[in-house]
């Protein structure tokens, strides 16, 4: 199938499975095509933005809006495709408040949003260099502040580091209310001196790793395996000999060491370590005042939950056939998996509830049974119509696998069938303009019996009150006659009353990978939001339970947060960071998906970053791979003791000369007399 028919004609097709009863699709799929808006990915933009205005004697606020157009194509019902000509029928209109918009302060460093091609996003940023960060600093901005100074961050340059009452990088909306004096004298860093080189061999630390591994004495293991470890280590050609380690050391870089009395510890290590591979055993010390050095977490590999569940996301992504072998409990992960993912996924979860305030609204509101004198009624939602919606739903957000609208049994009058679910996804994982429309009643199992069709309708179908839900209160003016001259109040009632839910009213549902064993629905890990929606019942007098709406994102946009959190928090990944929690803090990185290792250890107050390599924090990656390494065979060719923030010293050595000065000319003195 093209994708599109000629030049600056976007084409869109969606294969449609019906049911033909149920529990039963129709054997052959309909295919169709049909114009629509741009994609995201084509130059022109799926939208245009006009200039802010103020919309003065309706809203009275400062607005912006994005126009979309609304398509047809002239003659429709023809074969020649060369004669059809596009029709703009309207325009499809959202206004947003302008002051609810970020501003980017920061200096536009690479070329600007090269991420997009619309050609509106890459005009001039007027804010671009008017933040106050010093020149010790570097800006970052932040989102979520609107429109107003203030919404950035002033991380240290490689090369400084943060005073020691500074926790973490300086918030601008402080720079900008301080005054004059306090902006001169405050929110500068400290030169850092005495840089270590990033180590590449064999390291103090690495000796230290297996003091620390080892727990109990030699006596107690019977000296064997320890004296089989150290000579296959000291035969290892690749490793260098440890005598010729001890040479090798840096002075200055030993006063920087992380770790404290580098030389000391080393003699006393060296000691050991030749007592170990002379003797077998060490005969300087007893069991009892042995030196049990424990650091946090370091004895102990990665806890097998999140090893499982990495291992079971993995698998499937490689094999998406395993699913056919496996329950379904097996192919369920942890609810505790979806940390923040009320924050992550907000705005899909969202899109749900557009659409079931669209739905509760219409089913509250409209009546086709009134009879008005001079119009007619409005009609009843068609099943095209849903299908409409659930299709232009689920090509609005690229981080959405399917939406759909599921009703409860004979709830929707206008089909042939007691339920009726559309259900629209992307046929392909990329972005394109490939749809695909199911109607889940006709699957082999149906909707009805799924957990979150059953635990939505468990809970509000016998509860549908109104105190729960959110009231909207409706102004509908409609046009007096056909040409429109006057506007009038609207004949049933005004104002309009309807409810709604919101979104702690929807559930979050467990990951799950969803193994459709005829291939109808795509096979992946998904996340799933769903949410009710409600109507008048048969007498137009209560609130009843309707259907759900259901929206799938890829669980492959949801981040992992490794960090340490409190015992309440439901993460079933929190702290399995390798950061040294004495000298370094953990701080997730979010926008790299469904992956470990995506977090910073940033130095603690009064910890300085050592090395050169023009950064000021440790990534994510090299830990873990450094962990990994240091819990293998190849365990002494591992840096991950060295990967840690030194406590901060003075920033230059000349007060230590001067001071050296002073007592050498102050003991001379006292000689002489």
């Amino acid at each position: 199938m093209h994708t599109f028919i000629s030049l600056g004609k976007p084409v869109h097709t969606v294969q449609l499975l019906l049911a033909e009863r149920m529990y039963k699709l129709r054997d052959v799929p309909q295919n169709f095509e049909f114009y629509g808006p741009p994609h995201p990915e084509d130059p022109q933009g799926p939208t245009l933005w006009t200039r802010p205005y103020f919309d003065c004697g309706r809203s009275d606020k400062w607005i912006i809006s994005a126009v979309s157009p609304i398509v047809d194509i002239y003659p429709r019902h023809t074969e020649y495709r060369h004669l059809q000509s596009m029709r703009n029928l309207a325009v499809a209109v959202t206004h947003i408040d302008f002051l609810m918009t970020d501003i980017n302060q920061c200096i536009e460093v690479g070329p600007t949003s090269a991420q997009t091609n619309d050609p509106q996003s890459k005009q001039p940023n007027l804010f671009a260099g008017t933040d106050k960060c010093k020149p010790t600093t570097r800006c970052e901005p932040l989102f979520g502040f609107g429109f107003r100074r203030g919404g950035y961050q002033c991380l240290c340059q490689p090369g400084f580091r943060y005073p020691p009452y500074q926790d973490g990088p300086f918030q601008g909306y402080i720079i900008e209310k301080a005054t004059k004096e306090e902006y001169e004298k405050n929110f500068d860093c400290l030169k850092v001196e005495l840089y270590l080189q990033v180590p590449q061999n064999f390291y103090q630390s690495n000796i230290e790793v297996f003091a620390s591994r080892t727990r109990r004495s030699i006596d107690y293991n019977g000296n064997m395996s320890n004296e089989s470890i150290y000579y296959d280590l000291s035969k290892d050609p690749i490793l260098p000999p440890l005598i010729e380690s001890i040479p090798k050391v840096n002075p200055i870089a030993a006063i920087e060491s992380p770790t404290s009395s580098f030389l000391k510890s080393s003699i006393n290590h060296f000691a050991s370590f030749s007592g170990k591979l002379v003797t077998g055993f060490n005969n300087d010390k007893s069991e009892d005042y042995m030196k049990k050095s424990r650091t946090k977490r370091y004895a102990y590999e990665r806890p097998t939950r999140v090893a499982s569940i990495m291992q079971l996301y993995d698998r499937l992504n490689r094999d998406p056939q395993l699913c056919e072998f496996m329950t379904e409990d097996e192919l369920t992960m942890p609810g505790d998996v979806l940390n923040d993912v009320d924050i992550q996924f907000e705005s899909q979860a969202r899109l749900a509830l557009t659409l079931s305030h669209f739905l509760s609204s219409f089913y509250q509101i409209v009546n086709p049974a009134e009879d008005f004198p001079l119009r007619k009624a409005e009609l009843d939602l068609t099943d095209e119509q849903l299908i409409g919606e659930v299709l232009a739903a689920a090509g609005g957000d690229y981080k959405v696998v399917g939406v759909g609208i599921f009703f409860d049994r004979g709830k929707f009058r206008n089909y042939r069938f007691p339920y009726f679910g559309p259900y629209a996804y992307r046929s392909e994982k990329d972005i394109s303009r490939k749809y695909t429309v199911v109607d889940w009643a006709g699957l082999p199992d149906g909707y009805e019996n799924e957990i979150w069709f059953r635990t939505l309708k468990a809970r509000w179908a016998t509860n549908a009150d109104r105190s729960e839900l959110t009231e909207h209160w409706l102004k509908l003016f409609i046009r007096s006659d056909y040409v429109g001259n006057a506007l009038v109040h609207h004949e049933s009632g005004f104002p309009l009353y309807s409810y709604t839910p919101e979104l702690k009213h929807g559930q979050w549902f467990p990951p799950t990978f969803q193994c459709s064993r005829n291939y109808t629905l795509p096979r992946q890990w998904i996340v799933t939001y769903a949410v009710p929606f409600f109507g008048l019942d048969a007498l137009g007098i209560n609130l009843e339970f309707k259907g759900v709406v259901r929206v799938d994102a890829y669980l492959n946009y949801l981040d992992i947060n490794q960090c340490s959190m409190p015992h309440y928090v439901p993460n079933a990944f929190k702290g399995s960071d390798r950061c040294d929690y004495q000298s370094t803090v953990c701080e997730p990185v979010f926008g790299r998906g469904f992956l470990l290792g995506k977090y910073k250890c940033r130095c603690r107050p009064g910890y300085e970053y050592p090395f050169i390599d023009y950064n000021d924090f440790f990534n994510g990656d090299a830990m873990d791979t450094q962990w990994e390494i240091l819990m293998s065979n190849n365990s002494l060719m591992s840096r991950f003791h060295q990967l840690k923030c030194r406590i901060a010293i003075a920033s230059s050595i000349k007060p230590l000369n001067f001071i050296l000065l002073l007592f050498t000319t102050s003991f001379a003195m006292l000689i002489s007399r």
